[in-house]
C-alpha cells in the first residue's frame, strides 16, 4: 500500500512539474529549468518501479505477470519512450517522445481501484458507439460530396479594392459570386503584389473554411454538427451560390446535429445504464452470498434498508412515552414555530424578500433606495425574531445542531452586522456582507419539500460520480499539457506586416500566408493581437480546453491554432471534442442521471431520506425513552454504513 501511495505521489509531482513549463518564457527561466530537470529524476524513479514490479510479478510467464495488465502496458510504453531520449543519436527535443510523457497523469487511474472500474466502464461503452459513428461517417460522406460539388474552389473569391493596396483582414472573411461587390471593389481570387507577383487569396478563417478537399470539408461539417460557426458557413456559401446554401445547412443541422449527435448521447446513456445495472446485480449476488456465510458489508444497501425498516416500525409501535414537563412559555413557542401557519408565513416573507432583492437596479432614485432599505430592515427583524423564537423553543445547542438552522443563524448574524456597521465604515470587506442577503432565498429549500428532497438526491449522488469527475479532470489536464506542447504562445488573433522597402505599415494585414507556403520577401510579419483563448501556460491552456469541453466557440481556437501551426492542429481539436465533449461529458451526464434516479423512489423521494424525516418528526413531538434512543442510534449508525459503529451500538455503547 505504501509503495502504491509513493508512486501516486510521484505521478502527482510529475503533473506539477509538467504544468510549470511555460513556452511563453525563455528556456533558462527558473520554472522551465526545474521542469526540465525533474524529467531526469522522474524517469529514473519510474524505471525503477517497472523493474521492481517485473521482478515481483514476473514479466511474461506467470498468468498474473506484469505485462498481462493493460495499465502496466501503458506504464511500460511511457517509460520506454521516455528512455529513448537518452539513446545516442536521438534528439532530446523530439516532439513525439516529449508528447508521450504527457500521458503519465493517466497512471493516476491505474493506481486507484475506483478510477480503474469507472474507466473500464468508460472503455466498455465505446463499442456500442461503433454503429453511431458509422452513421455519422455516412452523413459526413454524403453531405461532404454534395458540399464539394457546390462550393469547391469558390471560397477563394473575395471583394477586394481594385488597386489591391488596401486589402485587409476583413476582406478575407467574406466571399462573393452570387452577391456582387460595392463600387470600387472587384470579386477575384488573386491580387497583384508590390513586385507584380500574383498572390492567391486564402480561404476564410486562416484558410480553414472551404470545400476544396474532403479534409477541409470534414472540418466544416464537424463544426456544423457541433452547432458552432454554422451560421457563418451558411453566409459564406449563400454569398457564392444563393439560397441553396440555406437548404443544405438546415438539412445538415437537422439530421447531423439534432438526430445523429443526440442519438450518440442516447446510446451512451443506455449503455451506461446497462453496465451500471449489471454491476449492481453482481454486487447484490455477492452480498447475498456473503450474508449466507455471515459476512455483513458495511455498505450493503439491502442490509441497511432492512434494519432501518425494522427499527422504524419498532419506534412507531412503542407509541408515545410519558410527556416531560415543559415550561408553559417554551411550550407556547414550540407550538408557534411548529405550526403550519407560522411556517407558511416564513415562506411568504422569504418570497417578498426575494422580490425586494430583485427590485434593485443601477441608478436607483433615493426614494426607491430608502424603501428597499426599510424593507431590508423589516425582513432582518423578522428573521431575527424567528431565530430567537426557535432558540428559546429548542434550546441553543439543539437548534444549532441542525445544519439548516445553523445556516439561518449565520444569515441573521451577518444581516445584523451589516445593519450595525454604517456604510463606508469599518473594513473594506464589510460592504461584501450585503451579498449575503441573497442567501435568504436558499431558506426556501428547507421549506419546499420537493426541492429539499431533490437536493438530498443530488448530494447523495455526488460521491458515486466523483470517479468520473476525476477522470474528466485528468483527461482535461492531459489535453491542456498537449496544447502547451503543440501550440505554446503561437496563437494570434490578428497579424500585421510591414514592408521596409516602401515604408508601409499594416497594409498587408489580410494577406497572411499560412505556414508552409512561400512568404513574400522583404515583409516582416508580427502578431498584433493575442486571443483570449491560448496555450501560453497551463492555466490558460486549462481554460481553453475547458471551453472546448463545453463546446462554446471551440472552432475559433481551431482556426487560430491552424494559422499558428498547420492543418495537423485540427486532429487535436477533433480528438478533444470527440473524447471530451461527446463521450466523456455524456457519460458524466449519464452517471448523474442514473444515480439521481436510483436514489429516488417511484414517488420521487428517496426511501432512506423519507424514513429519516419521519423519525425526526416522531422524536421531536414526544419524550424519548432509553430503548427508543437506542433504536434511533442504531438507525443512524446503519445509515452511516460504518461496521465498527454498528458493533458499538449493538453492545449499547455510544458511538
Amino acid at each position: 500500500k505504501e509503495f502504491e501511495q509513493f508512486v501516486t505521489f510521484l505521478i502527482f509531482m510529475n503533473c506539477i512539474f509538467l504544468g510549470m513549463y511555460d513556452p511563453s518564457q525563455p528556456e533558462d527561466t527558473t520554472a522551465n529549468r526545474v521542469s526540465a530537470a525533474s524529467e531526469h529524476v522522474l524517469i529514473i524513479l519510474f524505471t525503477m518501479e517497472v523493474v521492481i514490479k517485473t521482478v515481483a510479478y514476473g514479466f511474461v510467464m506467470p498468468k498474473a505477470a506484469y505485462i498481462h495488465d493493460s495499465w502496466n502496458k501503458i506504464d511500460l510504453l511511457v517509460v520506454v519512450l521516455g528512455l529513448l531520449n537518452y539513446v545516442p543519436g536521438m534528439d532530446n527535443g523530439t516532439s513525439v517522445l516529449r508528447t508521450v510523457r504527457l500521458l503519465r497523469p493517466l497512471r493516476t487511474i491505474s493506481s486507484n481501484p475506483g478510477l480503474r472500474i469507472s474507466c473500464t466502464a468508460l472503455i466498455e461503452s465505446l463499442p456500442s458507439l461503433v454503429d453511431v459513428f458509422s452513421l455519422w461517417t455516412f452523413c459526413f460522406v454524403i453531405f461532404g460530396i454534395v458540399g464539394m460539388q457546390f462550393w469547391q474552389g469558390t471560397f477563394h473569391k473575395h471583394c477586394v479594392p481594385e488597386d489591391n493596396l488596401l486589402t485587409t483582414e476583413s476582406h478575407m472573411e467574406t466571399t462573393c459570386g452570387h452577391t456582387g461587390c460595392e463600387e470600387g471593389f472587384v470579386c477575384t481570387s488573386t491580387i497583384t503584389g508590390w513586385n507584380n507577383e500574383t498572390i492567391s487569396l486564402r480561404n476564410p478563417n486562416y484558410g480553414t473554411t472551404s470545400f476544396d478537399n474532403f479534409w477541409w470539408t470534414y472540418i466544416v461539417l464537424f463544426a456544423t454538427m457541433t452547432k458552432e460557426g454554422w451560421v457563418q458557413f451558411n453566409d459564406l456559401s449563400a454569398q457564392v451560390s444563393g439560397d441553396i446554401a440555406v437548404a443544405y445547412y438546415v438539412a445538415l443541422v437537422w439530421f447531423g446535429s439534432f438526430f445523429v449527435v443526440n442519438l450518440a448521447t442516447a446510446v451512451v446513456f443506455a449503455n451506461f445504464t446497462r453496465l451500471a445495472t449489471r454491476e449492481q446485480e453482481v454486487k447484490a449476488m455477492q452480498e447475498e452470498a456473503d450474508r449466507k456465510h455471515g459476512i455483513v458489508h458495511k455498505r450493503s444497501k439491502s442490509f441497511v434498508e432492512e434494519k432501518l425498516e425494522n427499527l422504524s416500525k419498532k419506534v412507531a409501535d412503542e407509541g408515545p412515552a410519558e410527556p416531560k414537563s415543559v415550561h408553559p412559555f417554551r411550550q407556547f413557542l414550540l407550538n408557534v414555530v411548529e405550526n403550519q401557519a407560522f411556517q407558511f408565513l416564513v415562506i411568504t416573507v422569504i418570497g417578498f424578500n426575494t422580490v425586494a432583492l430583485a427590485c434593485e437596479y443601477d441608478g436607483m432614485s433615493q426614494p426607491m433606495e430608502d424603501v428597499l432599505s426599510t424593507l431590508n430592515l423589516i425582513f432582518t427583524l423578522f428573521f431575527g425574531l424567528e431565530c430567537i423564537m426557535k432558540i428559546l423553543a429548542y434550546g441553543f445547542f439543539s437548534y444549532i445542531k441542525v445544519m439548516a438552522n445553523a445556516f439561518d443563524f449565520f444569515i441573521v448574524l451577518v444581516s445584523i452586522i451589516e445593519l450595525v456597521v454604517p456604510e463606508g465604515a469599518g473594513p473594506q470587506g464589510i460592504s461584501v456582507l450585503r451579498t449575503f442577503r441573497l442567501l435568504r432565498v436558499l431558506k426556501l429549500f428547507k421549506s419546499w419539500e420537493s426541492i429539499r428532497v431533490l437536493m438530498e438526491n443530488v448530494t447523495a449522488s455526488l460521491t458515486s460520480i466523483a470517479n468520473f469527475a476525476i477522470i474528466a479532470s485528468i483527461i482535461l489536464f492531459i489535453f491542456s499539457l498537449m496544447g502547451v506542447q503543440f501550440f505554446g504562445d503561437n496563437l494570434c488573433e490578428e497579424h500585421v506586416c510591414s514592408d521596409p522597402s516602401v515604408g508601409l505599415e499594416q497594409l498587408c494585414t489580410g494577406m497572411w500566408i499560412p505556414p508552409g507556403e512561400e512568404m513574400m520577401e522583404a515583409r516582416v510579419w508580427s502578431c498584433e493581437t493575442k486571443p483570449n483563448g491560448n496555450f501560453r501556460n497551463i492555466f490558460w491552456a486549462f481554460l481553453s480546453v475547458f471551453q472546448c469541453f463545453t463546446g462554446e466557440n471551440w472552432h475559433i481556437l481551431l482556426y487560430q491554432s491552424i494559422g499558428a501551426t498547420s492543418w495537423v492542429a485540427s486532429i487535436y481539436y477533433i480528438a478533444l471534442m470527440l473524447i471530451g465533449h461527446y463521450i466523456l461529458m455524456n457519460l458524466f451526464l449519464a452517471s448523474i442521471v442514473h444515480n439521481v434516479v436510483e436514489s429516488t423512489g417511484a414517488k420521487g423521494a428517496p426511501r432512506d431520506a423519507e424514513s429519516r424525516r419521519r423519525l425526526k418528526e416522531h422524536m421531536a413531538k414526544q419524550k424519548v425513552t432509553r430503548e427508543q434512543r437506542r433504536a434511533v442510534t442504531l438507525t443512524k449508525t446503519f445509515m452511516s454504513h460504518t461496521a465498527s459503529e454498528v458493533a458499538q451500538a449493538i453492545r449499547g455503547e455510544e458511538p
